[in-house]
């Protein structure tokens, strides 16, 4: 196989995983869970076919550096051209990529929350500020929204 194709091949499957991504962002934002493992298996998927393509690729053309062949005046346009296509969206899914993450980590911190509001915790700390200015240590032993005593 030509290396443009290699390229090619690898473009295609980075421009699946950004959608896969790009809809992966609105399932956190939606909060609609189950969708998400779908679209993480998808991802997968295509993450492992890529792998095996780059395989492929460094096996048909071992030590081949698209940047140094572009330093030393090597690089044929058509192959400079899908090389920054393909940065960009390495760029693009890196982003995006930092995005879910953020968006996991928020939802994540918001159940946590919604949790410890609702069951409480045996012994908190209540950090408020008592009446003469202070910032207040007391312990309580509930600090749950909810009585559960019966």
């Amino acid at each position: 196989m030509e290396l443009i194709d290699f390229l090619k091949k690898q473009k295609e499957l980075l421009e699946d995983i950004k959608n896969c991504l790009e809809r992966e962002k609105q399932v956190l934002i939606k909060g609609e869970g189950k969708n998400l493992l779908e679209i993480v298996k998808e991802k997968q998927d295509y993450i492992s076919i890529l792998n095996a393509i780059e395989k492929e690729r460094n096996q048909s053309y071992p030590d081949l550096n698209l940047r140094e062949m572009e330093k030393q005046g090597k690089l044929p346009f058509d192959i400079k051209k899908i090389g920054n296509e393909l940065r960009s969206l390495s760029e693009k899914i890196s982003i995006l990529q930092q995005t879910n993450i953020l968006l996991t980590k928020q939802s994540l911190e918001y159940i946590n929350t919604l949790l410890f509001i609702f069951q409480g915790n045996e012994k908190s700390i209540n950090l408020s500020y008592s009446p003469d200015g202070k910032l207040g240590s007391n312990i309580n032993q509930d600090s749950s929204i909810l009585d559960t005593s019966v």
